[in-house]
């Protein structure tokens, strides 16, 4: 709030059977999927864009579902992978690109994961660049194991770092899309 004026807010949905999960597009199985926490609206007033102020409420939310002791262990979201500051605010949570897909029969949208037990560490030395508009691309390296990080901007571009799991045991048993 700005004074009396609701400036931004930050929602979160525990999703139930049969809801749209997105542990589903991540390949969760049926038994993993009580245990998944969605980030859902970010939204914040045009005045005061350029604060991280997205990144901010999302650090708190996630800081009272602590203190909660809320029950969960996978976080998951969905944005566009033209929407760069929601993918800033993904890739400051530690979250990753688990997938790209389309959402809503029509809308590329890239599908953030975080394992917050068992966090997946990635091989960073041969990082992939891709355009965060080059879709093909970005569904080819998620099908092939690898996992989006970063968020790099070469002027006005924005591109996206992926890299594999250093684990080959966990990548090998990472469910298959």
């Amino acid at each position: 709030f700005d004074r009396d004026r609701l400036v931004g807010f930050r929602s979160v949905h525990f999703p139930k059977d049969g809801e749209d999960n997105l542990g589903r597009d991540v390949g969760l199985p049926d038994s993993e999927l009580v245990k998944v926490m969605q980030l859902e609206v970010a939204l914040v007033h045009p005045d005061f864009r350029g604060e991280s102020l997205q990144k901010r409420l999302t650090t708190r939310l996630l800081q009272i579902i602590r203190e909660l002791n809320l029950d969960y262990r996978y976080l998951c979201s969905w944005v566009s992978p033209k929407n760069s500051p929601s993918l800033v605010d993904k890739f400051a949570h530690h979250m990753l690109i688990a997938r790209v897909m389309l959402k809503c029969e029509k809308y590329w949208r890239c599908i953030f994961f975080q394992d917050a037990l068992e966090p997946l560490q990635l091989s960073y030395y041969n990082a992939i660049r891709v355009f965060n508009r080059d879709v093909d691309r970005m569904v080819e390296l998620t099908s092939q194991g690898y996992f989006g990080f970063s968020l790099v901007r070469n002027g006005d571009q924005c591109d996206i770092l992926f890299a594999k799991c250093l684990d080959e045991n966990r990548l090998a048993a990472w469910p298959r899309r």
